[in-house]
């Protein structure tokens, strides 16, 4: 509670007005140090007692009014040495609003920057003050103050651009590497069940079963796809732990299955070629009935006019062989 001391005497209703403007005094400024009422001095109790009263009330002709009472002398002023001044605090008025700070003595908006040649000033954000930035390489500021670069892109230029290894599909950057609606290439879509890697749609395929030609195999027993997609095996060949073989019997001869007993292109191994004429029997070449092998090839020793009658044996001029002789044609 404030205490209300006065250096002049009042009366008890000059007494009971100057209580209530003191209790408005105090709501309106707290820190007001004296109040003057009717020529005397009300001051706050803990203040200094060092306040002069202005002149007593005068009346219409200039004379002191006859129940205002003679003001107390003016208090001591102490003396601070050669050229000191004397001081007298002045009243406050107590009718003046306190300044306007605005709102939570808000004092305006920060300055903004000084930026650097190259830089651009940027409104901050939530009453942050203003701030320099670039608007050729800045990824919240991209070629202008707000335009953020978002998704795969990077500010390049002062233009949102694609990162390395990101390709720009429909607008939007992607990795065609593994984006299943853009494998390989922009628009590229894979198949339901499918999966982009490394930029082919493949399947999702069981364990032991491989993706090859968007089909799940068995590289160990796919003919088609023999330990590793896209590689066949030949005519009548099986798959058998990942390598082409040929059923018992035969032999792989130039991607194909053959029975080197008989084949007269492979008799007996791969490669052997019998004659003309001639036959593959037990792997090995040989003539039929009534032929002769001669030079690598059978012939009718009866009627060959290279070989008439014997390997070797030719008729002459214009000699034919019958019956294994050369006679006159």
């Amino acid at each position: 509670m404030h205490q209300e001391r006065t250096n002049c005497p009042l009366s008890s209703t000059s007494r009971s007005t100057v209580r209530r403007l003191v209790g408005l005094q105090a709501l309106l400024i707290l820190s007001a140090s004296a109040v003057f009422i009717g020529g005397c001095v009300l001051e706050r109790g803990g203040l200094s007692d060092a306040a002069v009263a202005p002149s007593p009330p005068l009346t219409t002709q200039g004379t002191p009014a006859r129940d205002t009472l003679a003001p107390p002398p003016p208090p001591a002023v102490a003396d601070a040495g050669a050229g000191s001044r004397d001081s007298t605090t002045a009243p406050r008025d107590l009718a003046a609003p306190p300044a306007d700070l605005g709102p939570q003595g808000d004092l305006g908006p920060p300055p903004t920057p000084s930026c650097a040649e190259g830089l651009s000033t940027c409104p901050g954000q939530m009453g942050t003050p203003s701030t320099c930035v670039s608007f050729v390489d800045d990824n919240r500021n991209c070629g202008d103050c707000g335009r953020e670069c978002t998704g795969k892109t990077s500010c390049r230029a002062g233009q949102c651009t694609c990162d390395p290894g990101a390709s720009a599909c429909g607008g939007v950057c992607t990795n065609i590497v593994s984006d299943v609606l853009n494998c390989g290439a922009c628009g590229n879509q894979c198949g339901q069940g499918e999966l982009c890697s490394e930029g082919r749609c493949r399947l999702l395929c069981d364990a032991g079963t491989t993706a090859c030609a968007r089909a799940c195999v068995d590289l160990a027993s796919n003919a088609d796809h023999c330990g590793a997609c896209g590689v066949g095996c030949g005519a009548g060949m099986s798959c058998v732990a990942g390598k082409c073989a040929c059923p018992s019997g035969s032999v792989a001869c130039s991607g194909r299955c053959v029975k080197t007993s008989s084949d007269v292109l492979n008799c007996g191994a791969c490669g052997t070629v019998c004659g003309a004429g001639s036959s593959c029997s037990s792997g090995r070449c040989g003539c039929g009935v009534g032929l002769t092998s001669c030079d690598g090839a059978c012939v009718n020793l009866l009627t060959s006019t290279d070989h008439c009658g014997g390997c070797g044996q030719s008729c002459k001029g214009n000699r034919i062989c019958a019956a294994g002789i050369c006679v006159k044609g």
